[in-house]
């Protein structure tokens, strides 16, 4: 982080805009910063965590992680740094969004398994098969981490069904 950003927050959180007006209440913001578990070279992820942290990040959010044995092996190198590892999820809704992610978004591989499961699916399957696919992921996934980060991509109906099928109708304290 920016040492100038560093100073803004400090700013605001001290009741003030980044102009020095005084605002009516201080804010209370969490410095956070991004994370890409699927990097091939590891340790080199871990030596920019750490750098973001003396920085000042307070936690992490990752890039999503479709591979959970990947997940892991990333989550325990991360055991020393004692600031929460928020997940990233995105909600793949097609054949289509999936084969689209793989090819142009740099970071992400979704499973070709996910892929064939989508292939032909109506949207309404397609939300279904979301749901099953993204909680089987949840259920080895979610309890390795500290938080989690839905991005939905307009379906954020399906979030509580999600949770519900991860967690066997426990919501964990998330």
């Amino acid at each position: 982080m920016r040492p100038d950003l560093r100073e803004k927050e400090d700013t605001v959180k001290n009741g003030h805009d980044m102009m020095g007006h005084e605002l009516a209440q201080a804010t209370d913001f969490a410095l956070g910063a991004f994370v890409n578990p699927n990097f091939e070279l590891i340790d080199l992820q871990m030596i920019i965590m750490a750098k973001k942290i003396d920085a000042g990040a307070q936690f992490f959010q990752t890039q999503t992680v479709y591979d959970p044995a990947l997940f892991e092996r990333f989550m325990r190198k991360t055991e020393g740094f004692g600031v929460p590892v928020q997940l990233g999820i995105v909600l793949i809704k097609s054949a289509k969004m999936a084969q689209f992610m793989n090819k142009n978004v740099t970071g992400i591989t979704i499973p070709h398994s996910w892929v064939k499961r989508l292939e032909g699916a109506k949207e309404g399957d397609a939300k279904n098969l979301c749901i099953e696919m993204t909680s089987e992921l949840l259920k080895e996934d979610a309890l390795m981490c500290q938080e989690l980060h839905f991005m939905t991509l307009g379906w954020s109906d399906v979030i509580p069904q999600i949770i519900k099928a991860s967690f066997n109708g426990n919501s964990p304290q998330i």
